[in-house]
């Protein structure tokens, strides 16, 4: 039989529960930990899987991570940005803010 938690460990749950409510995908996201990409010509399924998200990538060397904050939102029912890397967010964002600096 498992002991319930106590002390610190039932504080920690607490944290996450709450964390879950407000944030639904961090719930997914926490079961993906320890994926990552490989390196040398194989790929990972799951760095795949991500990527699907946001469009067709044939290999795993893309920047993934906005990818992998779309996979988890979806999975939590929120749409995401649908942008593979956070490098794209970030040049589009410059970009608007660029073309928009004469409107402000």
């Amino acid at each position: 039989m498992i002991a319930a938690p106590t002390g610190n460990a039932l504080i920690a749950a607490a944290r996450l529960r709450d964390l879950f409510k407000s944030c639904p995908w961090m719930e997914h996201a926490f079961k993906e930990m320890g994926q990552h990409r490989y390196a040398g010509p194989e790929n990972s399924p799951w760095v795949l899987e991500y990527l699907s998200q946001v469009g067709s990538f044939a290999d795993d060397e893309t920047s993934w991570c906005s990818a992998f904050a779309n996979w988890c939102m979806k999975r939590a029912g929120i749409q995401g940005s649908r942008w593979p890397s956070g490098y794209d967010l970030d040049a589009k964002l410059r970009h608007f803010v660029a073309d928009s600096a004469g409107f402000v």
